[in-house]
């Protein structure tokens, strides 16, 4: 059962916000002084966004880290290519669109790079 339904809510506190307890440093000395702070109504609680914004905000880096991702592995085939004598830019205007992969597939299947330069897009 939730905390709140038993009638008690809990506080995130930015512990740079609460002074430190004079004296030796322990979990006890901590929970006093966090309940007396409390008590006085002297803690204020950090946002915490609503489960729906939490979930937004995940999905969101998850997409930033694979974007980021993908672009590096972009960036790596185009050096591979490169390195092996192999420069789509000078046939391709986007070296990462439909034409490009098509011509990267038929390079993998063997073809010869005249033959994949040649080649039409297939919708």
């Amino acid at each position: 059962m939730p905390l709140e339904k038993q009638g008690i809510y809990a506080l995130v506190v930015n512990a740079r916000h609460v002074k430190q307890v004079p004296g030796r440093k322990t979990d006890l000395a901590d929970a006093q002084w966090l309940a007396i702070l409390a008590r006085s109504g002297l803690l204020r609680g950090s946002f915490v966004p609503p489960r729906d914004l939490r979930t937004l905000r995940l999905i969101s880096r998850q997409m930033q880290k694979l974007t980021g991702i993908l672009s590096g592995e972009k960036n790596r085939m185009h050096k591979v290519l490169t390195d092996g004598g192999i420069r789509l830019a000078v046939v391709v205007s986007d070296i990462h669109g439909k034409s490009a992969r098509e011509m990267v597939k038929g390079l993998l299947r063997g073809e010869t790079p005249n033959r994949c330069c040649n080649m039409p897009a297939n919708d």
